[in-house]
């Protein structure tokens, strides 16, 4: 009886324990696999040393190593500047600069490739001062064929220069059966009221190429190929340059108003420099007057007076005795009439909102100065 007790005892502890054994590894703590893939490292050969003058166009070099596999591609960003340019000294502002590894919003920023040297063409003109230099940082990372990140992104910062400005030149076309005649601010062109006419332009660069232009009229930049509201730039052909052509129909919703018409370019270069564009100075800018102008002529005047008899009388002053170089006198308390008539240039296009014989109504203005020469040949107003 004893011995069948002992026996029982034993098995039931056999049961028990195979249990927990079972158990327990349902209850072991599940551990991350040990990634032991080491992130590859990143060098930039040859470039200008940090902080130095460049041109716009700078050749940059670059090469990765991984010590347990192979560099597969890399990822670069631009920036307007380094937050440090003491990396080890300022490590906290270093953390905080682009690093694709470290955030994923800097991730999207990068560009991949798998180059391992470029010309790069950095912006070298401050859009906002218009400085011909402006800062400028080169960012990159080398990433290896497990998709590790190198952690410490290579960084280089120096100043792009440009040596000038593109400058815009004009021609206006605006009689079709013309060839078009260069623009020449010292003498305008006038062209009549509701004709259409053409501006052609064209600009050149010490920076290689024009990337873009932008032309603005009537309060509008242009073009704006997607009729959101947001200019775009036309981008010319450069080999030959292109010469852009606009033509205005100058009616309809399209009408130019009677007066002087400015019509300005900004022309953009490979380096990011853009032209001026002025109605002030003139740079960049055409200006083409609207409406000829009208003639006026005063052909005689009548002078009513009363004499020393006390008898009304009149002199008549032709045009010649009008306009000569000798001041007429007239009696006191005397009354002037003028005859006088206008008329449009024949160019002008009369407009069609008046009845026929469709005449443009003709309106004037007039001033006067009055003075009085007294005895002493003393002047008065």
């Amino acid at each position: 009886m004893r011995l069948r007790r002992v026996t029982y005892a034993v098995e039931l502890t056999i049961v028990t324990l195979v249990v927990v054994l079972m158990i327990l590894p349902a209850c072991r703590k599940e551990v991350e696999p040990l990634d032991r893939n080491r992130p590859p490292e990143t060098f930039l050969t040859t470039a200008p040393p940090e902080t130095t003058s460049a041109d716009y166009r700078v050749h940059l070099y670059w090469h990765g190593v991984d010590k347990d596999g192979v560099v597969t591609k890399f990822m670069w960003y631009r920036s307007d500047t380094l937050l440090t340019l003491d990396p080890l000294g300022e490590p906290d502002i270093e953390l905080l600069d682009w690093n694709p590894e470290a955030r994923k919003d800097d991730y999207l920023k990068g560009r991949f490739t798998t180059k391992t040297d470029t010309i790069f063409i950095f912006t070298g003109f401050d859009t906002n001062t218009g400085a011909m230099q402006n800062r400028q940082a080169f960012h990159i990372v080398a990433v290896d064929d497990g998709g590790m990140i190198d952690p410490s992104p290579k960084r280089l910062q120096f100043f792009a220069r440009v040596k000038g400005i593109p400058k815009v030149k004009f021609w206006t076309q605006l009689d079709p059966g013309e060839p078009p005649q260069l623009y020449d601010s010292e003498n305008l062109d006038t062209i009549a009221m509701f004709t259409p006419f053409k501006l052609f332009f064209t600009a050149g660069t010490v920076n290689n190429i024009i990337s873009g232009y932008r032309w603005i009229y009537s309060g509008v930049v242009r073009p704006d190929f997607n009729n959101d509201g947001v200019p775009d730039w036309y981008v010319p052909v450069f080999d030959p340059p292109e010469t852009v052509a606009v033509e205005l129909t100058n009616a309809g919703e399209e009408m130019l108003p009677s007066g002087d018409f400015y019509f300005r370019v900004i022309a953009r270069d490979e380096a990011g420099a853009l032209s001026k564009s002025d109605i002030i100075t003139g740079e960049g800018a055409c200006n083409i007057v609207i409406n000829h102008d009208p003639d006026t002529r005063i052909f005689r005047a009548e002078c009513f007076f009363r004499n020393k008899r006390g008898v009304d009388s009149m002199i008549v002053l032709e045009y010649d005795e009008l306009f000569d170089v000798k001041p007429d006198t007239l009696p006191y308390y005397s009354r002037l009439r003028f005859h006088y008539a206008g008329w449009d240039d024949p160019k002008d296009i009369a407009t069609l909102q008046y009845p026929p014989p469709n005449e443009v109504p003709i309106r004037f203005q007039f001033m006067f100065e009055r003075f009085g020469i007294d005895e002493n040949q003393n002047t008065s107003s």
